[in-house]
């Protein structure tokens, strides 16, 4: 479409779609106030928003289903894949704020307090073995954690003191939920944004990536 036919539709009032990506692990609350201020510029925009694991949202990518993707690693190494980096994070233990473990009133987290704990495991993380790799390391083994796939799910069992989970520091704001640093566990993960090199981008997806672009996301990490 030409520029002078996107500023005739712009202008007209024409409902326009945006096909977004998010990976099961990268919390929508990040992008509230972007999005935000994307359906101020952009008042008649239909957002179509579509999750997935890291394979899936590289898969939709390649397909042309959507035109931009947030995610950590996705494992995949396509030329045409453009990536950039949002932030890198650590990973955290989430427990309840009243489960036992919080109730200790320490700042301070022994591995030892993890051993005999139910542990609840993200499906969709695209560290999920890296994850699991780190807890081996350290005698804890995730062979009868629960799997969940959803990460409202995920949030309801944890602030209900069904188990503990190795989550990323983004995931799970809330005062229901407590947060520990895990000592010896370097772990870490980058969420970033991805496109298709050489793809044609509609103004609405051009709007979004530089918003995401051009936010300081310091107090993320």
């Amino acid at each position: 479409m030409s520029a002078k036919a996107v500023a005739r539709s712009l202008s007209s009032g024409e409902v326009r779609s945006l096909e977004v990506g998010l990976s099961r692990s990268v919390d929508l609350d990040l992008l509230r106030n972007i999005l935000a201020e994307l359906f101020r510029a952009f008042p008649n925009l239909r957002l179509k928003l579509r999750r997935g694991a890291g394979g899936d949202i590289a898969e939709l990518l390649k397909s042309g289903d959507i035109q931009l993707g947030v995610a950590g690693p996705i494992g995949h190494h396509w030329d045409r894949l453009d990536a950039w980096p949002m932030f890198s994070e650590s990973f955290e233990i989430l427990v309840g704020s009243s489960h036992p473990i919080a109730a200790r009133n320490t700042g301070d987290f022994e591995l030892e307090a993890l051993r005999g704990e139910a542990l609840l495991v993200h499906a969709g993380s695209e560290t999920a073995e890296e994850e699991a790799d780190s807890l081996r390391a350290r005698g804890i083994s995730r062979d009868e954690a629960h799997h969940v796939d959803c990460m409202r799910d995920l949030v309801d069992l944890v602030e209900s003191n069904v188990g503990v989970v190795l989550a990323p520091m983004s995931l799970m704001r809330s005062s229901r939920v407590a947060r520990y640093a895990l000592p010896g566990v370097d772990l870490r993960r980058t969420v970033s944004v991805f496109t298709v090199a050489g793809r044609a981008r509609s103004p609405e997806a051009s709007t979004l990536l530089n918003l995401i672009r051009t936010t300081d996301w310091a107090a993320v990490a």
